[in-house]
């Protein structure tokens, strides 16, 4: 058997080496955090709760398989491995590759258009997570909370509750969010009367 360095293998074959490597990395991540929460906080679902969890996203599974069969033609391998990873193909990353694709006039499934597609989703990807971080920053300054101790360790709660985390996140964040989107909406058709 050869023994072949990963520099002499393909632009494809490494594309789908380290893509492979960083989706199982990523499922990884994304099923350890809900474990480490239910350590860390003492709060266990129940087995009914974990089904009915399941079930509820079975329709997006189905459209994980569809959307993967319809877009890695269009885009290419390395930015569907990465448009995966980081969500929000049909909305966001597709739309933005293809239109990147259109604008160089190149054609979906040559190696213009998948390096081109990878750039743009790439760009796509940065974007969307600064404006994230930038919309949690705004958010988190104006939510109210408080500390309290529980089994030696302190939990931020709510301020209408004394329930501990994962229980005042469902409930009362959404009451509080709730409560301030109608007093912003309500300023701004006030502030439209206004101007008329």
């Amino acid at each position: 058997m050869k023994n072949i360095s990963r520099k002499n293998k393909s632009y494809s074959e490494n594309t789908h080496f380290y893509g492979r490597i960083w989706s199982i990395v990523s499922v990884v991540m994304m099923m350890v955090f809900p474990i480490v929460a239910c350590i860390v906080f003492d709060a266990w679902p129940t087995a009914s709760a974990i089904g009915i969890g399941i079930m509820g996203i079975l329709i997006y599974w189905a459209a994980g398989a569809v959307e993967f069969i319809s877009y890695t033609p269009l885009l290419g391998a390395t930015s569907i491995y990465l448009g995966f990873v980081t969500g929000n193909l049909s909305n966001l990353k597709v739309p933005c590759a293809l239109s990147c694709i259109d604008a160089e006039n190149a054609k979906s499934n040559t190696d213009e258009g998948d390096i081109i597609a990878t750039v743009s989703t790439a760009v796509s990807s940065i974007v969307t997570i600064l404006v994230i971080i930038i919309g949690v920053i705004l958010l988190a300054w104006r939510m109210p909370t408080r500390t309290i101790r529980s089994k030696k360790r302190r939990i931020t709660c709510c301020p209408h509750s004394s329930a501990r985390l994962p229980s005042c996140t469902f409930q009362e964040i959404r009451k509080l969010l709730s409560r301030r989107l109608y007093l912003w909406s309500h300023y701004v058709l006030q502030f439209r009367k206004l101007r008329v």
